[in-house]
Order: C-alpha cells, then sequence, then structure tokens
C-alpha cells in the first residue's frame, strides 16, 4: 500500500539513510535528512555519491553522533517552511526530475560513463 507515502507526508521530518522514497518526499518539499551521509565510505559502496553530491549541507547528516543528528533535526524542523524549500528547490528538481530534452536511457547511459571515466 501507500502507507509510507501518507506517513511521510504526513510528518514534519523524514529521517532516512538514503531511500527512493526520501528522495520522492524531499522532492515533494517535505524536510528531510539524510542519514547515510554520515559515513561517506557508505554512499560510495552503493554507488550513490552523486544522488548526495546535489544536495544542500542542510539535508546531510555530516557526522555520527548523537549530538549531530539532534542538532540537525532541530535545525531543519525550526527552520521556516518557505526558508526550507528555498535552499532545497533546485536540489530537489535536480535529483528526482528528468531533462526535458533525450530520452532516460540517455542520460543513464551517460552517468555510467563518466563513472566508468
Amino acid at each position: 500500500e501507500l502507507d509510507s507515502y501518507l506517513a511521510g507526508l504526513a510528518s514534519g521530518l523524514v529521517i532516512h539513510p538514503a531511500s527512493t522514497l526520501g528522495f520522492e518526499l524531499f522532492a515533494a518539499g517535505k524536510k528531510v535528512l539524510f542519514g547515510a551521509t554520515a559515513d561517506s565510505a557508505l554512499i560510495q559502496q552503493w554507488g550513490i555519491q552523486h544522488y548526495f553530491d546535489a544536495l544542500p549541507d542542510l539535508v546531510k547528516l555530516k557526522t555520527p553522533t548523537s549530538d549531530a543528528f539532534i542538532k540537525r533535526c532541530d535545525q531543519i524542523r525550526a527552520m521556516p517552511d518557505n526558508q526550507y524549500r528555498e535552499i532545497t528547490q533546485t536540489a530537489a528538481s535536480t535529483v528526482v526530475s528528468m531533462p526535458n530534452n533525450g530520452h532516460p536511457h540517455e542520460t543513464v547511459k551517460q552517468l555510467i560513463y563518466s563513472l566508468l571515466a
């Protein structure tokens, strides 16, 4: 079902490692904190570094400590929605959307070529 989407859309802050649902909710303008960024080796192993490179630091957990986690959660939750969207809007549309020119498989092919080069 769509229970995860409904819960995410109703939430004031979505916390996740690096799920596609988290990226979708980020693109929908929800306040999101990406936790996998606390371990840069992890996102490199998963092969998703390029997605995180497009994100503002605000939504990335950089230090794997409870203090850093709490501080970042508080910072995002306290931020006015319009200010959050202003900071994240460009990244949200870049990470999830496809360019209007060309086909998706060509974009994927170029990404693969750039990663192998």
